[in-house]
Protein backbone atom coordinates (compact mmCIF):
# COMPACT_ATOMS: atom_id res chain seq x y z
CA UNK A 1 0.00 0.00 0.00
CA UNK A 2 1.32 3.45 -0.82
CA UNK A 3 0.78 6.14 1.81
CA UNK A 4 0.65 9.54 0.13
CA UNK A 5 0.65 12.58 2.41
CA UNK A 6 -1.73 15.37 1.40
CA UNK A 7 0.37 18.12 2.96
CA UNK A 8 -2.68 19.42 4.86
CA UNK A 9 -1.53 18.09 8.24
CA UNK A 10 1.84 17.33 9.77
CA UNK A 11 0.58 15.28 12.75
CA UNK A 12 -0.91 12.21 10.99
CA UNK A 13 0.97 8.93 11.46
CA UNK A 14 0.46 5.41 10.16
CA UNK A 15 0.77 3.02 13.12
CA UNK A 16 0.04 -0.34 11.52
CA UNK A 17 -2.37 -2.83 10.06
CA UNK A 18 -4.88 -4.76 12.15
CA UNK A 19 -6.08 -8.34 12.16
CA UNK A 20 -9.42 -9.68 10.94
CA UNK A 21 -11.45 -12.74 11.90
CA UNK A 22 -9.87 -14.66 8.99
CA UNK A 23 -6.34 -13.23 8.87
CA UNK A 24 -3.69 -12.13 11.32
CA UNK A 25 -0.65 -10.04 10.61
CA UNK A 26 2.45 -12.15 9.93
CA UNK A 27 6.00 -11.44 11.04
CA UNK A 28 7.35 -8.50 9.10
CA UNK A 29 3.99 -6.81 8.61
CA UNK A 30 3.87 -3.29 10.07
CA UNK A 31 1.75 -3.66 13.20
CA UNK A 32 3.19 -1.37 15.86
CA UNK A 33 5.04 1.35 13.96
CA UNK A 34 5.13 5.13 14.03
CA UNK A 35 5.44 6.34 10.45
CA UNK A 36 4.78 10.08 10.01
CA UNK A 37 2.74 10.84 6.90
CA UNK A 38 4.77 13.79 5.71
CA UNK A 39 7.03 14.31 2.74
CA UNK A 40 7.22 11.82 -0.10
CA UNK A 41 4.85 8.85 -0.50
CA UNK A 42 5.93 5.67 1.31
CA UNK A 43 5.09 2.08 0.55
CA UNK A 44 4.23 -0.41 3.30
CA UNK A 45 3.63 -4.11 2.75
CA UNK A 46 1.01 -6.04 4.67
CA UNK A 47 1.82 -9.72 5.23
CA UNK A 48 -0.90 -12.01 6.56
CA UNK A 49 -1.59 -15.63 7.37
CA UNK A 50 -4.92 -17.24 8.20
CA UNK A 51 -5.93 -16.60 11.80
CA UNK A 52 -7.25 -20.15 11.96
CA UNK A 53 -7.92 -22.82 9.36
CA UNK A 54 -11.61 -23.30 9.91
CA UNK A 55 -13.82 -23.94 6.87
CA UNK A 56 -16.86 -22.69 8.81
CA UNK A 57 -15.17 -19.34 9.42
CA UNK A 58 -14.57 -18.97 5.70
CA UNK A 59 -18.09 -20.04 4.75
CA UNK A 60 -19.72 -17.61 7.20
CA UNK A 61 -17.29 -14.73 6.73
CA UNK A 62 -18.63 -11.24 6.07
CA UNK A 63 -15.72 -9.09 7.34
CA UNK A 64 -12.60 -11.26 7.10
CA UNK A 65 -11.09 -9.08 4.40
CA UNK A 66 -11.75 -5.76 6.12
CA UNK A 67 -8.19 -4.99 7.21
CA UNK A 68 -7.93 -2.03 9.60
CA UNK A 69 -5.37 0.61 8.68
CA UNK A 70 -4.52 2.30 11.98
CA UNK A 71 -3.62 5.97 12.10
CA UNK A 72 -2.91 8.53 14.81
CA UNK A 73 -3.16 12.30 14.92
CA UNK A 74 -3.45 14.87 17.70
CA UNK A 75 -7.25 15.18 17.55
CA UNK A 76 -8.22 11.59 16.64
CA UNK A 77 -9.53 8.92 19.02
CA UNK A 78 -6.95 6.35 20.14
CA UNK A 79 -8.51 3.61 17.98
CA UNK A 80 -8.85 5.60 14.74
CA UNK A 81 -8.71 3.41 11.64
CA UNK A 82 -10.20 2.88 8.23
CA UNK A 83 -10.45 -0.29 6.20
CA UNK A 84 -8.03 -1.08 3.40
CA UNK A 85 -9.99 -0.72 0.16
CA UNK A 86 -9.76 -3.93 -1.86
CA UNK A 87 -11.14 -4.53 -5.32
CA UNK A 88 -13.00 -7.72 -6.25
CA UNK A 89 -9.86 -9.40 -7.60
CA UNK A 90 -7.92 -8.68 -4.42
CA UNK A 91 -10.76 -10.00 -2.25
CA UNK A 92 -10.88 -13.18 -4.31
CA UNK A 93 -7.10 -13.56 -4.01
CA UNK A 94 -7.33 -13.41 -0.20
CA UNK A 95 -10.02 -16.14 -0.18
CA UNK A 96 -7.95 -18.25 -2.60
CA UNK A 97 -4.88 -17.82 -0.38
CA UNK A 98 -6.90 -18.85 2.69
CA UNK A 99 -8.20 -21.98 0.94
CA UNK A 100 -4.76 -22.93 -0.40
CA UNK A 101 -2.90 -22.26 2.85
CA UNK A 102 -5.46 -24.19 4.90
CA UNK A 103 -5.98 -26.96 2.30
CA UNK A 104 -9.70 -26.23 2.09
CA UNK A 105 -11.43 -26.99 -1.19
Amino acid sequence: MTLTPTGKREDVRFVGFGDTVLFRQAAGSPVDVDLPLTGAPRTVTMQVVPARCDPHALAEDKVGRLFPVKIEADDLPADAAYFLPLDKGQKTAFFDFFRSHCAIS
